[in-house]
């Protein structure tokens, strides 16, 4: 499950940032030298979702004054730029609530929300990018050795405490489910899973990487523009496809509470798509 952990995590390095000025790496080296100045302290408290661990693994991190000035109205602009991308999943995320509490899946009735969905990403993604790079500007290298040190031991951390098999067991706690509905869930997840192994595969090295080169005084380069319609359509046809399975398992007051769950998570996350057991 390292996929689900590093995915975010660098997606969500690249949402916290957002153009705020034009700090040089002269400037910042000047600036960490003067180290007594340095202070560790909560970063971005209004942050929230994904993004609060990219916040607390920069509050793991000595800051000089103005470093985290910087940092605090780059978390802000992060804020306002994807307001869009949280505004159309949640929209997404209600229909799929209505539509499981309703018991029953309807993908084309769906489509036009994952489109905005895709969209708003796409729309936000230049700016993510020059974001993350105007961060590594702004950390010395110490600064962003630590600072990846930190995503690590957090991603970690929260992997021990809320992986999926943690994930999975608080849904079917919420939702009440019997032993034998536990049973059938599970085997259905897993196949789910088991299905998408090697493009799971394939995330955790790109985050890797992409984390990694953050230590270093250049950063890997962006990957080719992708096309996040066809990523938006094949994460909702995988959860769809797990909906889809699980709904003539729940009664009508479990997928109530299904639906709750699903609503809940959109106001606290930035996610594209609705995502089981998150």
């Amino acid at each position: 499950m390292k996929r689900i952990l590093l995915t975010p995590v660098v997606a969500l390095t690249l949402a916290l940032a957002a153009c705020s000025g034009s700090t040089t790496q002269t400037e910042t080296s000047t600036a960490s030298s003067a180290q007594s100045g340095m202070t560790k302290a909560p970063v971005a408290p209004q942050v929230t979702g994904h993004m609060r661990v990219v916040a607390d693994a920069l509050s793991d991190v000595p800051l000089l004054p103005e470093q985290r000035t910087a940092i605090e109205q780059m978390a802000s602009d992060s804020v306002t730029r994807h307001a869009a991308v949280k505004t159309v999943h949640a929209q997404l995320a209600e229909a799929v609530a209505a539509q499981i509490e309703a018991g029953a899946i309807d993908r084309v009735a769906l489509q036009p929300k994952i489109d905005a969905t895709a969209d708003a990403l796409a729309a936000s993604r230049p700016l993510d990018r020059a974001a993350f790079e105007q961060l590594h500007t702004l950390l010395t290298p110490e600064q962003r050795g630590q600072f990846v040190d930190a995503m690590e031991t957090r991603g970690k951390a929260a992997h021990h405490e809320h992986g999926m098999h943690g994930r999975m067991e608080q849904w079917a706690t919420d939702l009440k489910l019997t032993d034998d509905q536990r049973t059938q869930i599970a085997a259905i997840v897993k196949a789910q899973f088991a299905a998408h192994k090697s493009e799971g595969h394939d995330a955790h090295a790109h985050g890797h990487d992409m984390m990694e080169s953050f230590r270093s005084d250049t950063m890997a380069p962006a990957p080719a523009a992708e096309d996040l319609r066809a990523r938006a359509n094949k994460k909702a046809d995988g959860f769809l496809s797990i909906a889809t399975q699980v709904l003539p398992l729940l009664t009508p007051a479990q997928r109530s509470l299904a639906a709750a769950k699903i609503r809940a998570r959109a106001q606290a996350s930035e996610e594209e798509a609705p995502s089981l057991g998150e």
